[in-house]
């Protein structure tokens, strides 16, 4: 980091390449795709990882229906993107500009409750 922080070069350079993402998302969505109809690709998850996907409400659990049918996992993942990259990943129903989601991004990824479960060596208590 450089001395103003996330304030200077960093939050610029989120928001161009959040910018960038966003210009391409087309692009980006069908390169994706190709991955959720590869039958060579697994898209079991572990037990842990399955109950943080459940515990985050970020996708839905698989005994969710919609129209009749379950959605697979990939599907799910490939919705999550769409709205990452449309900025609705916070609110699905309010879609935040540029600035206003890489604040947001910055803001969680700097909560010291995220960032302790990140790092194993974090001993708050010494």
């Amino acid at each position: 980091m450089e001395v103003t922080g996330i304030e200077g070069n960093y939050r610029m350079t989120c928001e161009r390449v959040l910018q960038m993402l966003r210009s391409n998302k087309e692009s980006l969505l069908a390169v994706l795709e190709a991955f959720v109809y590869d039958p060579l690709i697994n898209w079991r998850l572990t037990e842990g990882a399955r109950d943080v996907s459940v515990t985050s409400k970020r996708a839905p659990p698989e005994s969710q229906q919609k129209d009749g049918q379950t959605d697979t996992k990939a599907e799910v993942s490939l919705k999550r993107i769409r709205h990452k990259l449309s900025g609705r990943d916070f609110q699905p129903n309010v879609e935040y500009s540029v600035p206003e989601q890489v604040s947001r991004l910055i803001d969680q990824a700097t909560l010291p409750e995220n960032l302790c479960q990140c790092y194993i060596g974090w001993c708050p208590f010494w």
